[in-house]
């Protein structure tokens, strides 16, 4: 690794943002992180507000059931779908096209499982909480990267490139 040295100045100094420059991916795992907790709280506030919306305040057992299920399902949904990956988080389309994709592919397989086995899943309740889970993942998701984006304007959360190649001329 010639031309590269471990006491240059970005690889020592603190930031004021409170993360090492040297460890660029710092901020990147507490962005995931925040990701999937607003995720969570995207599928919790779906999964009451579908069972409220279906059977008020007298909720049929399975749904209980399904309802403490959904926040555990959405996020595998999500994960399958890419959802966290790194690449597309913060910047581009990918990321909001991922979380569709998700929610309608959970959508067609909670259907097509409650099908099979003869559950008679509630339409109602199907639809209430996916439609929910997806359009509050979409808005969290949304104010999570118009915060990056505003901590990158102010010169945070920033990653470390070098490139290489000969200069324009």
């Amino acid at each position: 690794m010639s031309g590269v040295s471990d006491s240059s100045p970005i690889a020592s100094v603190n930031d004021h943002a409170g993360r090492l420059a040297g460890k660029p991916d710092a901020w990147m795992r507490t962005y995931v992180r925040q990701v999937a907790i607003a995720d969570l709280a995207a599928a919790v506030v779906a999964a009451v507000a579908a069972v409220g919306v279906r059977f008020g305040t007298r909720p049929d057992d399975r749904y209980v059931v399904l309802s403490l299920a959904l926040p555990l399902l959405w996020m595998i949904a999500v994960r399958v779908f890419g959802g966290y990956e790194r690449r597309f988080l913060g910047s581009g389309s990918d990321e909001f096209r991922r979380v569709l994709n998700a929610g309608l592919s959970l959508t067609g397989a909670l259907a097509v499982i409650s099908y099979a086995v003869n559950n008679e899943l509630s339409r109602i309740y199907l639809l209430v909480s996916m439609q929910i889970i997806v359009v509050l993942d979409l808005v969290f998701r949304h104010a999570l990267r118009k915060r990056l984006h505003w901590r990158r304007i102010h010169g945070q959360c920033m990653s470390t490139v070098v490139a290489v190649g000969q200069a324009r001329r």
